[in-house]
């Protein structure tokens, strides 16, 4: 289904829903196992496509704010929301639960938030590269798996990467408008500060071998963040882990 600027899937019953939100360059499809898992627990989940990102349109903004304020604006009142956002969704996560978005955020649980950024990492992150054609599908299903630190994990049949990837009269290119990887120059570390002033559980987590994001920073924050040992950037695909965790059962790899 689609709503007010953002192409979301709502499945399940809502008494007790969970938001899932997808990283930088990527969709909401990337959570498909986790989904399908809550689901099968009794959650309901809502899964949006962030603007300018997968079947989601493109738009002049596409900034943290107004990530927030669209999925703010598409999920239902009158009962809590829990939440689990990898990386930059993570950080539309903490925006949502500061109280600016007038939404009721049980909890948060962040996935790969980097909180700490240098001036060479954001320059080379947050470069706004212009729109790259490729002949064809799979050269852009590469490139999509590439972008998103995905290679390996999924293959190129996957929803995520067919959601990822658009077909134009000039060729095949990825579905995320170059201009969102410009939310890497805003800074993190006051969405968190104003999401544990506000109350609501914010756990962090990253896998151990995750080159963004490490451990020790996270416990500057958190000092019971969950370390996923053995796994990278994109630990969130392995769903039946992030599972238990989120539900509350101990990490079995610490």
């Amino acid at each position: 289904m689609t709503g007010p600027e953002m192409y979301v899937e709502l499945r399940g019953d809502m008494t007790q829903p969970v938001l899932l939100l997808h990283g930088l360059g990527c969709n909401g499809a990337v959570w498909d196992p986790l989904a399908n898992l809550l689901l099968q627990r009794g959650f309901g989940v809502i899964v949006p496509d962030c603007i300018g990102h997968g079947r989601s349109p493109w738009s002049p903004a596409c900034g943290l704010d107004q990530q927030a304020a669209a999925i703010a604006s598409l999920l239902p009142r009158g009962r809590p929301i829990r939440i689990i956002g990898h990386s930059m969704g993570a950080t539309i996560g903490l925006l949502l639960a500061s109280g600016r978005f007038d939404v009721d955020i049980a909890d948060v649980f962040a996935i790969g938030l980097k909180v700490n950024w240098g001036d060479d990492e954001i320059n080379r992150m947050g470069e706004i590269r212009p729109v790259r054609f490729f002949a064809t599908r799979a050269e852009a299903a590469d490139r999509f798996l590439r972008v998103t630190g995905l290679v390996w994990l999924l293959d190129t049949a996957h929803r995520c990467v067919q959601a990822g990837i658009v077909e134009t009269q000039a060729g095949f290119r990825l579905a995320a408008d170059p201009k969102v990887f410009s939310v890497v120059r805003e800074p993190v570390a006051p969405a968190l500060a104003r999401a544990r002033a506000t109350g609501v559980p914010v756990r962090l987590s990253c896998g151990s071998a995750d080159s963004l994001v490490d451990i020790e920073s996270l416990r500057c924050w958190d000092k019971d963040a969950v370390v996923f040992q053995g796994y990278g950037h994109n630990v969130h695909l392995e769903a039946r882990m992030i599972a238990d965790v989120f539900l509350g059962q101990p990490a079995s790899n610490g």
